[in-house]
């Protein structure tokens, strides 16, 4: 029922609207930028284990983002699927940035990574918790730095630090991305690196790497390999 439902999903997002690609993340961690009023944002992250994430975001306000995230275990496979406990994500722009000053958002993401058992909010790799982040447009069109700081108190794990980048090379077609994560946690820091492709107006895909060099360790997967869709429209 689950893979039927997301498939129907798929066809929906590639059903041709006027409205701008993916701007909320990099390849892990977020940027500042938030979704246009009136308009949304369907992704399908798949990763290892044949495990496969879906979040849907909204643009409720000008400044406001709002959405919702889901971890469905072992669902490419003949296992049983695995549901996680939905999770929430919010994002506020703060300020917009102007020529000298970088953007400011502030917000929250209770998704994690790897779910540890049937309808649980316990994952191996925890959730990124509350955010701050400032974005800033450098040296040329077109190419983004965001940097910014994150605490999931729940967890114990204090604050931690994050930084993502994406250079257009042909222009929106061709976008490279690179981000550090995890800056400071218990666990060592991730180095994610990626690009994506701009499908169309609305539709983008990605290929990430992540955890580049990691060592193998209960709880990470060295150089895990990533595809994720990703459509926006409005409504």
């Amino acid at each position: 029922m689950f893979k039927k439902l997301i498939f129907l999903a798929l066809m929906i997002a590639f059903t041709p609207v006027f409205a701008r690609a993916d701007i909320l993340n990099a390849a892990d961690s977020p940027t500042s930028r938030v979704l246009e009023y009136s308009s949304y944002n369907l992704n399908f992250r798949f990763f290892s284990g044949g495990n496969m994430q879906a979040k849907i975001d909204f643009g409720i306000f000008q400044f406001l983002t709002l959405g919702f995230s889901c971890e469905l275990d072992n669902f490419v496979g003949a296992e049983q699927i695995k549901t996680a406990m939905p999770a929430l994500f919010i994002k506020m722009l703060i300020y917009s940035g102007d020529m000298k000053m970088p953007s400011v958002a502030l917000g929250y993401d209770g998704q994690g990574y790897f779910s540890n058992s049937q309808y649980s909010a316990d994952y191996e790799q925890d959730p990124r918790g509350v955010f701050l982040i400032l974005g800033k447009e450098l040296f040329f069109e077109s190419f983004m730095i965001n940097a910014g700081l994150n605490s999931n108190s729940f967890k114990g794990d204090g604050i931690r630090f994050f930084a993502n980048g994406s250079l257009p090379v042909i222009q929106d077609y061709f976008i490279l991305l690179s981000e550090l994560d995890n800056i400071g946690g218990s666990k060592s820091m991730r180095i994610n690196l990626g690009v994506r492709l701009r499908i169309s107006s609305t539709v983008d895909a990605d290929f990430i790497i992540r955890d580049c060099w990691a060592d193998d360790m209960p709880g990470r997967i060295p150089n895990e390999r990533v595809f994720k869709v990703s459509h926006t429209g409005r409504f």
